[in-house]
Formats: structure tokens, sequence, C-alpha cells
């Protein structure tokens, strides 16, 4: 990927969207990290490959907490949402999400349900690092479920139409 071609970061607020970065540069992966509020038509440029919805400490239920330009959502390009990313992609599109009973934090396993093109080559589980405290709880069309924790927790999602994935853990 060239400087004329890159992933769009938007920060909100995780204390890892400085490391998302990071691994994406040491991928060879030009990206540039921006607010979480930058208008559509500055993310959505002719450069842009795809976009990232980093983690944050806010909850989605919360009033007043942060949002993208709603215009995101509508794009042909891929978009992942990490952690508090997917929460948001899962409220957007009608999956309720409730404040959990408790925090997941740390080291978990997951299973990794049927979407090829997203787990290539990853096998069947996967040992991941979760941090949140906010959970989906229930998947709604247009979205499906592709990977869950093994106490239950909606760990991967995917739009059935779209290239538009979501993870409640962090992969950076």
């Amino acid at each position: 990927m060239t400087h004329s071609e890159r992933i769009a970061i938007l920060d909100f607020g995780s204390q890892t969207t400085q490391l998302i970065a990071r691994r994406l540069r040491e991928a060879k992966v030009y990206c540039e990290i921006l607010p979480y509020n930058t208008p559509a038509e500055r993310v959505l440029t002719p450069e842009t490959r795809g976009v990232i919805f980093s983690g944050g400490p806010a909850s989605v239920v919360a009033e007043n907490s942060p949002h993208p330009d709603p215009k995101l959502f509508a794009t042909d390009l891929p978009v992942l949402g990490i952690c508090y990313g997917l929460q948001l992609i899962s409220q957007y599109f009608g999956s309720p999400v409730v404040p959990g009973n408790q925090r997941e934090f740390g080291r978990a396993t997951i299973s990794l349900g049927a979407n090829g093109e997203f787990w290539k080559g990853l096998g069947e589980r996967l040992d991941v690092w979760m941090s949140h405290g906010d959970h989906v709880e229930e998947v709604k069309d247009p979205l499906v479920q592709i990977a869950g924790s093994d106490v239950g927790i909606v760990s991967a999602i995917a739009h059935r139409l779209r290239r538009i994935y979501g993870v409640q853990f962090h992969p950076e």
C-alpha cells in the first residue's frame, strides 16, 4: 500500500489506538489516526481503502457517548470495529448492546464461526485479549455472529452483505 492508499483509524479514546497503527505500519500498511468525529468526507477520501473504529473507554449506551459520522456505516469500503467499535456497529444495525454484569478483562478463548474470509488460516479456536464491560445482547439481521467466547459473549460479528466486521477483543 502506497501513501496514495491508506487505512483510516478513528480514535474513540482507546489506549491501544497507537498500537493498532503501529501493527499496521509494521505490516507495511500506511494508516492515519483521525478523531472519532471526523466528517465522513475527510475519512472517505479517494486514498482510503478501509476504516477501523478503535476501542475506547466510553459506553455506547451512555448518553452523549462518542459516535462516528453515520455516513461511515454506508460506505462500500471495508470497516473493522475493535471492542467499542464492534459495539458501535452492532448498535447502528439494531443489535442491542447492554452493560455487562461484570467486566471481561484479560485472556479469553473464542470459538470461530463460519466465515472463511475473515478467519482464514486461524483454526476453530483462538486465544484473545478482552477488555470490555458492555456486550452485544443479541445479534440481529443484517449482522451475524462469527465468534463467541467460552462465557457466551459475542466476540465477533459480520454484516451479511457488506464488508463490515467487528471484534470484541483486541487483535493488535
